[in-house]
Order: structure tokens, then sequence, then C-alpha cells
């Protein structure tokens, strides 16, 4: 009957094997450990929403990740991250996305398929440019791309009608 799990801080280096058995868990939180990769079995929590992985030491997903198709809020901020799985737009879920402070400089052509994407916190990766499939998020109402090197928007930034907050502080 376990919903929610909250394992942060405590100092570990990977996912416990025992939490793939724990099919009803929604939220897991193992922000602040040292895991260096998500396993395939991670997918055995088919319906996870809620996971915040922040603060650890991710340096790949793999393509398996983005199967968590039940993924409504995703936390990765502050890990060593240097690309996004080709498929992470199959989180056709996603509405909540923290991917700030790793080395995420691109984003894979299926991001512009996240269309349920409110907000994206993508600030402090050392971005140049911005991503034409930004522009794609049409329900999109916070955007944070501060503490990058832009220069310049796209006009197609333009298409972003709902957007509410844009942050561009420090670039």
């Amino acid at each position: 009957n376990l919903k929610e799990l909250f394992l942060a801080n405590n100092s570990l280096s990977e996912i416990p094997p025992v939490l793939f058995a724990i099919k009803g868990l929604l939220t897991l939180n193992m922000s602040g450990n040292g895991i260096a990769n998500v396993p395939a079995r991670l997918n055995n929590l088919n319906r996870l929403e809620n996971l915040d992985l922040s603060n650890n030491k991710l340096l790949t997903l793999t393509n398996s990740f983005a199967y968590q198709k039940a993924l409504k809020v995703l936390d990765l901020k502050n890990n060593k991250l240097i690309a996004l799985p080709q498929n992470f737009g199959d989180l056709k879920n996603l509405e909540y996305l923290n991917i700030s402070k790793n080395g995420l400089s691109k984003l894979p052509p299926s991001f512009a398929k996240l269309q349920n994407l409110k907000s994206l916190i993508y600030s402090s990766n050392g971005v140049n440019f911005c991503h034409e499939e930004i522009s794609n998020l049409r329900k999109l109402t916070a955007l944070d791309l501060s503490f990058n090197n832009l220069s310049a928007l796209p006009a197609s930034f333009s298409r972003l009608d709902n957007l509410e907050l844009l942050s561009l502080r420090n670039n």
C-alpha cells in the first residue's frame, strides 16, 4: 500500500533493488544521495508520478527511462548529465521538469513532444542558443533559462501563448 517514499540524503550509491517491487508507488524522492545511474528496473514502478533524483551523480539516462509513462514531475537538477535519451519526449504526461545545473547544452529533438509540460527549469547548463524544441511546448507557463550563455531568443518563442513566467537572468 506504500504510495510515497522519501530516501533523500542517505548516502545511497544506487537505488535499492527492493524498491522495484513496490508496484503502487506514486512518489519517490532519492535526492541528495550518490546515485550514478538509474537501472532499467525502474520501469517496474509503472505508476510513478513524482520522481526526485536531484543532487546525485547521474551521468546518463538510458532510453528505458522514457518508459515511465505516468511520470508528471521529474527533478534531475544538480547532476552530471550531458545528454538526455533520444526518446525523452515519450514522457507524454510530464508537467514539471527541472534539469538545471547539469551539462545539458543540447536537447533531443523528441523534447518537442512533451506537450503537457507546464514548467521547465533549464538554468545553469551553459546553453548558448535557445532550442527550437522549446517553442513547441504550447502548455508551458513557466520557463527558466537563467545562468546560461544566451544572447537571443528565436522568433518562434512567440508561439508560447501560455507563458506567464520567463527568467533570463544572468545570461
